[in-house]
């Protein structure tokens, strides 16, 4: 897709979050699915959305939306999936040792857990104490940011 092509992109998705009953999407998610998106021509997009809509049963992420034969069929070339982000997570930890300032540690920090989320199947043990690390750590670089003090969830 090219720049020219992003207005008839919005109404494409605008469309499908109706159909759904959800708001349209907000600038954020429009530029998420943009770039997840953008390598293929805006026709094959639209046939993603034509098929979502006619087949699917809630709003599209945006691999829902690429054709068919151009879908990740497993684990990334080199390894595990798990064990890539566990690498990724130690990469991450080493950058936050070394920051001085803490609100830069959080921002890392943050950046470290909501990697490893976002390569952990929500079908592994760990997805639950993953997704409450990650939490954690965005509620601590938010309080830094707002300087205010952290919020501890109850479960």
């Amino acid at each position: 897709m090219h720049k020219p092509d992003f207005d008839r992109f919005r109404a494409l998705l605008n469309n499908l979050a109706s159909m759904y009953g959800r708001k349209p999407p907000d600038d954020e998610l429009l530029q998420s699915y943009w770039r997840a998106l953008r390598d293929l021509p805006l026709e094959l997009v639209e046939q993603g959305v034509q098929y979502h809509m006619r087949y699917g049963k809630h709003f599209p992420r945006p691999v829902e939306l690429r054709p068919r034969d151009d879908k990740p069929t497993g684990a990334p070339e080199g390894g595990d999936s798990i064990a890539l982000a566990d690498r990724a997570a130690e990469r991450w930890a080493e950058r936050v040792r070394g920051a001085d300032d803490p609100l830069q540690q959080a921002a890392l920090q943050e950046a470290a857990w909501a990697r490893k989320l976002t390569t952990t199947d929500e079908s592994h043990p760990a997805y639950r104490e993953i997704l409450r690390l990650a939490r954690l750590a965005a509620d601590r670089h938010l309080a830094l940011l707002t300087k205010r003090p952290l919020l501890v969830r109850v479960k």
